[in-house]
Order: C-alpha cells, then structure tokens, then sequence
C-alpha cells in the first residue's frame, strides 16, 4: 500500500512539471551572424526570436552600428497605435496600415556608432569621427510579413 501511494505521489509531480509551462527566452541570446545572414524574411512573424532576428537585421540597414552584443529590453508583437506611442511618435500614422494592424517592436540595447559609406567603394563603410555613445535603437516591422515602418534612437527603457 505505501509503495501504491509513493508511485502516485511521483506520477503526479512528473505531471504538474511535465504540464507546466517554460517562458521562451531564447530571444535573449546572442544570436550569430550566420543566423542572421541565412535569415529569409517575407512570412508572419510569429515568434520573438523571429521578430528578433528581423529587428536586428533591419539595423543592418540604417547609419548605427553595433559596437559588441546587444541587449534586447522590449519585443513585442503590439497594434501599430500602441507601438507610435511607445516610440514617442506624436504624428499621424503616416502609413497606410490601419491603426490596429499587428506589428513587432523590438528595442535594443548596446554601444553604437555611427557610420557612413565610403564614397565610391561599394560596401565599404567609415566610422564617424563622433564617438560611439550607449543606448537604444528600436525596429518597427509589420507582423505579417516584416516589412519595414520605422527605426531608429529611443530612450532606454530603464532610464525612463
């Protein structure tokens, strides 16, 4: 009977732990070039490790650079209306998305500098003579497909 009582005891707690649920946090990690290089865009975003790797290689694209890892503080999929506020944007929606369409916002973390391309060398970048400063950068993409609305420099969370 006691052995009866232990085996129940124990199939219970395999299952409250095999029912209970893991926060994802792979987002958080490092993620390595070669991920974000073989990356290939144009499908729903529907994870945030997804939106992660589509927030940073949108970054790719703009004049800041990362110096080192990022931290990523903020990703969430959100309506465009409430993304707007969070970047402080105070316009019109200058898109031509409803205000609730589903969009990612992703805010990163880290040192940055700025950067510029060197004239007539394709591919070749400078770094400016300003320094590099600490900060945040934040990517604004449709969750639908990861088209691009916005980015660029957005108090830290933290420093709020």
């Amino acid at each position: 009977m006691r052995l009866l009582f232990v085996f129940i005891m124990i199939s219970s707690l395999f299952l409250i732990v095999g029912c209970s649920t893991v926060k994802d946090t792979t987002y958080l990690t490092p993620i390595p070039i070669e991920t974000l290089s073989a990356y290939s865009g144009g499908k729903p975003i529907q994870h945030k490790l997804d939106a992660v790797i589509v927030g940073q290689r949108m970054l790719w694209g703009s004049r800041t650079s990362n110096i080192g890892e990022l931290k990523v503080v903020f990703v969430d999929k959100i309506t465009l209306t409430d993304a707007l506020k969070k970047i402080g944007w105070t316009g019109r929606n200058w898109t031509k998305l409803s205000d609730n369409t589903k969009v990612w916002l992703v805010i990163f973390e880290g040192d940055w500098q700025l950067i510029f391309p060197v004239p007539g060398v394709e591919g070749e970048v400078v770094p400016t003579l300003e320094p590099p400063y600490h900060g945040c950068e934040y990517s604004l993409f449709t969750a639908s497909d990861g088209s691009p609305l916005a980015g660029g420099s957005i108090p830290c969370p933290s420093d709020k």
